[in-house]
């Protein structure tokens, strides 16, 4: 995956995509420009920061440790995916492969494009360790860390306060302060980096003709959110208007307005958010079991909730494909095995069919995060009693 990114810069006329924006908004930090001043950076002064140091020997070498670094937190991510679905157990060789090659289509676009979003699941991962290990501290830092990059992993916020997990709560609060504010103000100068902050935050909110600086874009087929795709549902919108070359195409069922489309999606947010307390396992009950079930159906309602949901988005769907395989292997009851390989068949063909931009456009990579979250949660509420599920994690943080 490295080498094809590399190969174009070194070899053909230079790669495209994301990776000379990531090299400029570097080389701006530098030399003290404004980050904002074009509506290609949609990031936090933040993470423009970070990628500052990388940038000072040059456009192959920073591409190279972009990738490099990409690679190592891959591999991270799925050495953690494995802890925390399985603890110290071993599993059969295919049952760690399958997670891999489901979303390998998805690690590929993330290294294509030179998107942070493999980097956002580890950090989240490294949270939800930290948490389970009682170190609230180090888990509210990493997910802050997340937020501080692309602010979509903010929706682990209610889900801290929800379970009551206080420390982390507050060491998300404060450690968001420390990045967006603390880190960035002595480079950036504190009233410029609040300006920067401000001017960042405006753009992101939401309005009829786009989000996110895309405008339009946001409502195609290249946004799989729960967002996007109701409002594609509920109202009149070409899904192919960024699509050169294509005709206009429609799949709405009904010719809801703005505002009333957005009352729709808070009303499918609420049903989803009510659906997600009603399996969760009460505390009493909660063991690491529980656990890796309940945060592997947490990272999949935040990927499709968030505003916008590219297909490198699910890349985070690592972590609940490596859940729902451990619970095939490990169940006795045949029922429940064929219930889990359905729907492992059944997402692995969803994302064959993301090939096609009008699958995209009708959510076949919302539908598998569905699917793959209702999946979880059956085996979470209906667990083998033949496992054993006595130890405890900490539920005091």
């Amino acid at each position: 995956m490295t080498l094809y990114v590399i190969f174009p810069e070194v070899l053909g006329d230079g790669k495209t995509k994301d990776f000379p924006l990531w090299f400029r908004v570097g080389q701006t930090v530098i030399s003290g420009g404004p980050l904002y001043d074009s509506p290609d950076f949609l990031y936090t002064p933040f993470a423009a920061i970070l990628l500052a140091p990388i940038t000072v020997f040059g456009k192959i070498p920073f591409y190279l440790l972009l990738l490099l670094a990409n690679s190592l937190v891959l591999w991270m991510a799925v050495i953690l995916s494995q802890k925390l679905a399985q603890g110290d157990r071993s599993m059969p060789q295919w049952a760690n492969l399958v997670p891999i090659l489901i979303t390998a289509p998805l690690a590929i676009e993330n290294f294509d494009l030179g998107q942070p979003n493999i980097i956002l699941l580890l950090a989240m991962l490294i949270g939800f360790y930290a948490l389970q290990r009682d170190r609230p501290v180090l888990s509210g830092a990493a997910f802050a860390f997340a937020v501080a990059v692309k602010v979509f992993p903010i929706a682990v916020l209610p889900y801290l306060i929800w379970r009551r997990h206080w420390r982390a709560t507050a060491s998300l609060s404060i450690f968001l302060v420390v990045f967006l504010v603390a880190i960035p103000s002595p480079i950036r100068g504190v009233e410029r980096n609040l300006d920067e902050l401000n001017t960042w935050a405006v753009a992101m909110v939401g309005s009829e003709d786009g989000f996110g600086q895309r405008e339009s874009q946001n409502w195609s087929w290249k946004n799989a959110s729960i967002y996007a795709l109701t409002h594609r549902i509920v109202r009149p919108i070409n899904y192919f208007a960024v699509s050169e070359g294509s005709e206009p195409a429609y799949m709405n069922l009904f010719e809801l307005s703005y505002d009333q489309a957005n009352l729709v999606v808070l009303a499918v947010a609420a049903l989803l958010g009510l659906a997600f307390v009603a399996v969760m396992v009460p505390r009493r009950h909660m063991n690491p079991r529980a656990y890796a079930d309940e945060i592997a159906i947490l990272i999949c309602l935040m990927t499709i909730v968030s505003p916008l949901a590219r297909t490198y988005y699910f890349v985070w769907l690592l972590f609940p494909l490596t859940v729902l395989v451990q619970r095939i292997v490990d169940d006795g009851r045949p029922k429940f095995r064929q219930m889990g390989f359905a729907a492992l068949g059944a997402i692995g063909l969803l994302t064959i069919l993301a090939v096609f931009k009008s699958a995209q456009a009708y959510g076949v990579n919302t539908i598998s995060t569905l699917l793959l979250a209702a999946a979880l949660a059956v085996f979470m509420r209906r667990p083998d009693p033949e496992i054993d599920s006595s130890s405890r994690v900490c539920v005091t943080s």
